[in-house]
């Protein structure tokens, strides 16, 4: 696998867990 790909799967992952506590 592809490190960057994993490094932005990650990031993603971050921004979506933030925007998720911030909706609740």
């Amino acid at each position: 696998m592809d490190k960057i790909f994993v490094d932005e799967a990650v990031n993603e992952l971050q921004t979506i867990q933030d925007m998720l506590r911030w909706s609740v």
